[in-house]
């Protein structure tokens, strides 16, 4: 064996010359310029979603609700599809109407009970009162402004075609315009380009909490009722960004176009899809200057203006209202329709498991009135029905 050593290693570098050597004499007899393999980007654009294919229960901790206004800590179900919808979403092979939601985490209502959930109760009365069957897809995702939903429009809605689009984005918008200045700031809400570069610390660290709460359930649960106890408040996620504000309410003209400028290209690309896109505000307790609201706002950020916030949320939602009346789309004003109290919302823009119903309802009620003609011919059969009996 020993004796073969010296001989393969011989073998293995005469080869290595001979390719050198071969390597040599092609560059310089073949003809300028040499092929050269070009490569292709390691950037992608990042879907801002709930991971698909997971259930899990869960539960506000003591830091969430001490930031909240008589919300139930209760542990719900939060069951994902495999396309990142909320469950219960498409639970009919053949639909006669495909509703889709999109939005931040007033869309999500993670903290409502799973039946509860405003897109799936749309469904379930609209069924119960027209005899129809409804798929209803949940799409939003806690922290999404409006260039999120249109990402999610893009790249996961359009191959479902659905009937009808809502969005409801408002308060994410506002803030990632005023503490990152724009939609495509490198801050955390914003730049969805992602490299292989950006997989730093960050990721690592979440991708760490994710495994530990997978492999020790136990363990993890010990260690988050710890922080939850000995660290009572949350940190504000834009602290970093507060120094941005103030020249950026200067801006208040250009944030409000960028804003109309993204709810007029969800509407093309709906309408581009062949679906009814509808508008709607955000039910809230910002506009009426809530004295809850307001303490919580300065509890974390006691260096900013308030009043100056909500009024520009309040141009937010006057923005839907014109894009809605310019582009001839339909609106639902929740922020008008949805009283602004405790009872139904839980802090400045969350719906309670009341609230849920409400805007389910309200939906509902407004619904039949901007259907497709496909469908609101199917919705007037059951309706003549009882109107004859």
């Amino acid at each position: 064996m020993r004796t073969r050593l010296p001989v393969v290693l011989l073998l293995v570098v005469s080869i290595a010359l001979t390719l050198s050597l071969g390597e040599i004499i092609l560059r310089y007899s073949l003809q300028s310029p040499l092929a050269h393999y070009v490569e292709t980007t390691n950037r992608a654009i990042a879907l801002r979603e709930l991971k698909p294919n997971q259930s899990a229960a869960v539960q506000p901790d003591r830091r969430y609700l001490a930031r909240t206004d008589g919300l139930d800590g209760k542990r719900v179900n939060l069951r994902i599809d495999p396309d990142g919808f909320i469950e219960p979403s498409s639970r009919h092979a053949k639909p006669d109407l495909t509703l889709m939601f999109l939005g931040g985490s007033t869309t999500e209502c993670m903290f409502v009970d799973e039946p509860k959930r405003f897109p799936y109760l749309v469904a379930v009365q609209l069924e119960n009162q027209y005899g129809i069957k409804v798929n209803a897809f949940n799409g939003g995702t806690a922290g999404n402004n409006s260039l999120h939903s249109i990402n999610k429009l893009l790249n996961v809605v359009a191959p479902k075609r659905p009937d009808i689009i809502f969005l409801m984005e408002s308060v994410n918008d506002l803030n990632t315009l005023l503490f990152f200045g724009s939609y495509w700031s490198g801050a955390t809400r914003g730049n969805l380009m992602h490299t292989d570069a950006d997989a730093g610390l960050g990721y690592f660290t979440y991708r760490l909490k994710v495994s530990a709460s997978q492999l020790i359930p136990g363990y993890f649960t010990l260690m988050k009722r710890m922080k939850d106890r000995f660290i009572p408040f949350e940190s504000d996620e834009f602290e970093r960004y507060q120094g941005n504000v103030n020249a950026n309410i200067a801006r208040e003209e250009e944030l409000v176009r960028s804003f109309t400028a993204n709810l007029t290209l969800f509407i093309a690309i709906t309408r581009a899809l062949g679906s009814t896109p509808v508008l709607m505000t955000q039910a809230n307790r910002i506009e009426n200057r809530d004295s809850f609201v307001r303490s919580q706002y300065l509890a974390l950020r006691p260096n900013l203006d308030f009043d100056k916030w909500a009024s520009l949320y309040t141009r937010f939602n006057a923005a839907i209202r014109a894009v809605s009346r310019e582009q001839g789309v339909a609106l639902i004003d929740l922020a008008r329709l949805i009283p602004p109290t405790r009872e139904y919302i839980y802090d400045a823009v969350h719906l309670n498991d009341k609230g849920s119903e409400l805007v389910a309802s309200t939906i509902v009620k407004v619904l039949p009135t901007i259907l497709p003609p496909r469908t609101s011919t199917l919705i007037q059969s059951p309706m003549q029905q009882r109107a004859r009996q």
